[in-house]
């Protein structure tokens, strides 16, 4: 399906990023008749999705959708209540803490961005000499 084409691409793309994305439970959204089939029955889908990361975030709470609207769920949308074709949606989020580096790791760390920032200026320095005698010479 074009949904599941959209998804698998969305995901693909986050994973490439190196983004954890969960999409969260919005509950059905959209009732109506379902053009496939012969049923006089509304069906019901999730028409929209929000996606979070959940290393960082945890879903604590959500609006109501149509499994509390027992009306829509039974006229479809939209109807004389809801002027829309699906409802809206909301979540709740708590922050996750990030993982904590130890006192020897965050030493480590330091460590070697100092290592990293040294070599940077010797070699900055080298090239900054470097230019300046090809400069030099091309006066010459």
């Amino acid at each position: 399906t074009k949904w599941r084409e959209m998804y698998d691409s969305a995901r693909k793309f986050a994973n490439e990023q190196h983004w954890n994305l969960s999409r969260a439970d919005t509950g059905p959204t959209r009732a109506a008749f379902d053009h496939d089939k012969d049923s006089r029955e509304m069906a019901q889908w999730r028409l929209d999705h929000i996606l979070f990361t959940s290393t960082t975030l945890t879903p604590i709470a959500r609006w109501s959708t149509l499994e509390d609207d027992e009306y829509s769920r039974t006229l479809g949308l939209p109807n004389d209540k809801v002027p829309s074709d699906h409802l809206p949606i909301a979540v709740v989020f708590e922050r996750r803490n990030h993982v904590r580096l130890s006192s020897e790791a965050r030493r480590g760390l330091i460590d070697r961005i100092k290592s990293m920032d040294a070599r940077h200026g010797e070699e900055q320095a080298n090239l900054a000499e470097d230019s300046a005698e090809k400069l030099s010479l091309l006066k010459g």
